[in-house]
């Protein structure tokens, strides 16, 4: 496509085109997304230098990016390049602003746990996602939120590995 070849050639000069290669990369991503291309979608939106010295970009924003990113990897099934892109967010979380996006962070970084086979750590991070009730900062959470929340926990616990810790968090979740 037209937008592909744009993106090919400004790439090596990114420096200079910082801003329009950004926008350029999303827009992209978006199509991609629609088509459910979902790795060829975090590969664009990965694209983005959001580490760069020469455009400021807020922290939610990268924070933001990054799951998104994580977010596209896990549909695609990639979980390890989701876990590397959703620890990059990791340390952008302790100056995040919004509570949806640390909500979102919560979530990913749970079904990254649950699709690398780390139960016991999926299952605790579920269950605190099972308690938070209502809406967040406008994010209103869709019914039923809580109780599919505390079924991933159950089933991570079911698939831990057995064990004194396995036996307190199916004790906690009855």
């Amino acid at each position: 496509s037209i937008l592909c070849s744009a993106i090919e050639r400004v790439q090596p000069r990114a420096v200079s085109y910082e801003e329009p290669l950004a926008t350029m990369c999303e827009h992209l991503a978006g199509i991609f997304q629609e088509q459910e291309a979902w790795s060829q979608a975090a590969n664009t939106l990965a694209r983005i230098d959001l580490e760069s010295g020469m455009r400021i970009v807020e922290n939610d924003f990268k924070l933001g990016k990054y799951i998104k990113i994580s977010t596209l990897y896990l549909e695609d099934g990639d979980a390890s390049l989701a876990e590397s892109y959703i620890k990059k967010a990791s340390s952008l979380l302790s100056s995040c602003k919004s509570q949806a996006l640390e909500l979102q962070y919560r979530m990913v970084y749970a079904r990254i746990l649950d699709s690398t086979r780390r139960f016991l750590e999926a299952c605790v991070r579920y269950y605190d996602l099972s308690q938070i009730d209502g809406a967040i900062e406008g994010l209103v959470l869709e019914e039923g939120y809580q109780a599919q929340a505390l079924e991933a926990a159950v089933t991570c616990a079911i698939l831990a590995a057995a064990g004194p810790q396995r036996s307190r968090l199916l004790a906690t979740l009855y």
